[in-house]
């Protein structure tokens, strides 16, 4: 995974996931869909880290929240006109589903 979000302050990523962000939802979308083809339980989705540290924190997420969170995805791309990333995050969100039933 080369998903990687990289903050100058603290302040940066408060204010990132704060709102809704487009590239979030992108990295969302595409660690879930990787984690259901490669048939794992946990989705990894980015890492994060500040300029000037040495450290990286991975985002993870486990398959029973996989579902609610492209739901929340997929209402907010479609609310902001992002239909096609609206759209994405259906198809993903139904493959989400099928999975987790299984």
């Amino acid at each position: 995974m080369s998903r990687t979000i990289t903050f100058l302050h603290i302040e940066d990523f408060n204010e990132t996931f704060n709102k809704e962000n487009d590239l979030v939802c992108e990295y969302i979308i595409q660690g879930i869909d990787e984690a259901i083809t490669g048939k794992k339980k946990e989705a990894a989705l980015f890492s994060v880290e500040l300029e000037n540290d040495d450290y990286s924190y991975q985002v993870t997420l486990p398959s029973s929240g996989w579902v609610s969170t492209l739901a929340k995805i997929r209402d907010a791309l479609h609310s902001r006109g992002k239909f096609d990333d609206a759209i994405e995050a259906y198809v993903v969100g139904k493959k989400a589903d099928e999975f987790v039933k299984k």
